[in-house]
């Protein structure tokens, strides 16, 4: 799945978090095992991933298994 997210800076952050987070727990309601979802991106998308993985773990949700990011910022 490639996700729409809203974009700065009509949206300000943690807007793409709230997104990419909102996102996430889509998949687990929908029965995707965390074991089976990643998150990748490519500069600031590559920021994007791993901040999404690091509210992810704030929350206490369970956590994807792997993170790809290509030059995050």
């Amino acid at each position: 799945m490639i996700l729409d997210y809203r974009l700065a800076p009509e949206n300000p952050f943690p807007a793409q978090v709230e997104d990419t987070v909102a996102a996430y727990k889509w998949l687990l309601e929908k029965g995707f095992k965390p074991e089976y979802i990643a998150t990748a991106g490519d500069s600031a998308g590559g920021n994007l991933a791993t901040s999404t993985v690091l509210k992810l773990k704030q929350d206490g949700l369970p956590l994807p298994a792997t993170t790809v990011a290509f030059s995050p910022w």
